[in-house]
């Protein structure tokens, strides 16, 4: 789960607009992209978009996220791109632990991309990262919390090791599922679109346009998500619905379509 900002005309506008957010919510193993426009965002607003859900919430570092977890009872999971962008940050005035921090990180990464290139399943991979990853995950830590002893809090290293000792057990639950990522990369890459959208469209009209907005992103970033051609998915899809009673549109949700024309 994740979330961007957009800029929204409130009507009646009187050439104002407001900030509002995209929030995004991805499936992984169901291959759905869910996006939501929100005039602010909170926990409970946070909470309603879950719904029901039960298991593994992954994000970043927000502070919402970890009592909508506690509230849910869920399992929340961390983010290691946004622990590696502290280190990253701090290159410019601590290059040396910087640089220890980052080469400590480096290896988790080859493990998640020797997974991939094997096409392993979630239980290799998990099996894989037992091997390798635990032991460079507890490196890593440890230097984190020798480090904390030598650096002052509010420098750019010093905040970069506090965020990952405050959110160490978060960071490391990769390593007890094969089924969760080291990172939430793969919602970063679907809301991706709507960030070069805004430097095209700029605002959303109105909070009516920005919740269409947000079912256009939800649709295509679904089809993208499936592998599925979305010019092809879209000309079935529109020809189709007006035949259709609104109870009668599943083969059409684009987690459920097929192209005609590979079925030929």
């Amino acid at each position: 789960m994740d979330e961007s900002t957009i800029r929204v005309m409130i009507q009646p506008t009187q050439g104002k607009s407001h900030s509002g957010y995209m929030v995004v919510r991805h499936a992984p193993l169901e291959k759905i992209i869910l996006f939501d426009y929100q005039k602010t965002r909170n926990v409970e607003r946070g909470k309603k978009l879950l719904g029901n859900f039960q298991g593994t919430l992954q994000s970043d570092g927000l502070n919402l996220y970890p009592i909508i977890c506690k509230d849910l009872k869920l399992t929340p999971a961390g983010c290691m791109d946004h622990c590696r962008r502290g280190f990253d940050k701090a290159l410019i005035n601590d290059k040396m632990r910087a640089t220890q921090a980052l080469d400590l990180i480096r290896p988790l990464y080859a493990v998640e991309d020797t997974a991939r290139e094997q096409s392993l399943n979630a239980e290799a991979r998990l099996a894989l990262r037992e091997e390798k990853s635990i032991p460079l995950f507890q490196e890593f830590i440890a230097w984190c919390n020798d480090t904390l002893r030598q650096v002052t809090p509010k420098s750019p290293i010093g905040k970069a090791v506090i965020y990952t000792l405050d959110r160490k057990v978060q960071l490391g639950r990769f390593l007890e599922d094969g089924n969760i990522e080291i990172s939430d990369i793969m919602i970063e890459n679907g809301i991706r679109p709507l960030a070069l959208g805004r430097k095209n469209f700029m605002f959303a009209g109105s909070e009516d346009g920005a919740r269409r907005l947000a079912i256009g992103y939800s649709i295509i970033g679904t089809c993208i998500k499936n592998g599925l051609n979305v010019r092809n998915y879209m000309n079935h899809a529109l020809t189709e619905l007006p035949k259709r009673m609104s109870k009668n549109i599943d083969d059409l949700l684009p987690t459920n379509w097929k192209d005609p024309d590979d079925l030929i």
